[in-house]
């Protein structure tokens, strides 16, 4: 899962596998072209609530509306339909859901950009070095890239590995 401060206060979060971005898909017919551009008035904005995405749209829009969902159908429906402006939600899931949404378009500045990483219970630090080290080789070895590419996602960017970091 993304890494989110709000998780943080359940779960002991690993370093991160994957960049996770999040962004815009901006009805068909909109003027909106920046993300500067979604935050004004009269704008409907909506997100998956509960997520990373949904918590750093709430934090960062002063004038538009934002209306949260529990899944992405009902939002894209309102999109779809012209009653939604804008949907926040993963870059990944966004360009997936415009093939079938005809002249949405997915904004290319990122909303968020933080890693997706391995959980653990909280106060298990055993568990949590191991899935750390896990992590780390798996990055460094290629089987990260390797899992994401046999799976149709070659367009998903792998995390630095925290040692390059040092």
């Amino acid at each position: 899962m993304p890494a989110d401060a709000e998780r943080a206060k359940f779960v002991d979060q690993g370093p991160p596998y994957v960049v996770y971005e999040s962004t815009y898909l901006v009805r068909a017919g909109s003027d909106i072209r920046t993300i500067a551009d979604v935050d004004r008035p009269g704008i409907q904005v909506g997100a998956i609530a509960g997520t990373a995405t949904s918590r750093t749209v709430a934090r960062s829009l002063k004038h538009a509306a934002l209306t949260t969902f529990p899944k992405p159908e009902a939002a894209a429906e309102l999109l779809g339909h012209g009653r939604l402006d804008a949907l926040a939600m993963g870059t990944e899931a966004l360009n997936d859901l415009a093939k079938s949404l005809p002249g949405t378009r997915v904004l290319d500045e990122p909303v968020q950009s933080t890693g997706v990483v391995v959980t653990v219970p909280k106060n298990r630090p055993a568990a949590r070095d191991w899935a750390a080290h896990f992590i780390e080789q798996a990055k460094t070895d290629g089987t990260v890239r390797r899992a994401f590419d046999s799976a149709g996602f070659t367009t998903v960017s792998v995390a630095p590995s925290q040692h390059e970091n040092r």
